[in-house]
């Protein structure tokens, strides 16, 4: 999938959190990111080494200056589509 704010990535690991599925994506460009993604009792799409799409929408988007990243060591949070 391609577009406005897609960068190409693979999923690293994912973590069940209760409510929520933590799912951490290494991007193409070397940068790691952390997805959130609602737990809704099925089993997630992706697993690890799956080859993903994550989409960045403006409105969406937190850039922290360097030295602010949070203290997981994540730059952003995104939501990731298949490729």
């Amino acid at each position: 999938m391609s577009g406005t704010n897609r960068i190409p990535g693979m999923v690293e690991r994912v973590v069940y959190v209760g409510s929520v599925m933590q799912v951490i994506v290494n991007l193409a460009p070397g940068e790691r990111i952390q997805v959130m993604v609602q737990n809704e009792g099925e089993r997630i799409a992706h697993r690890q080494g799956d080859a993903v799409t994550a989409h960045l929408p403006i409105d969406a988007l937190r850039v922290l200056p360097r030295g602010e990243i949070s203290a997981e060591g994540f730059a952003a949070a995104a939501v990731a589509d298949t490729a």
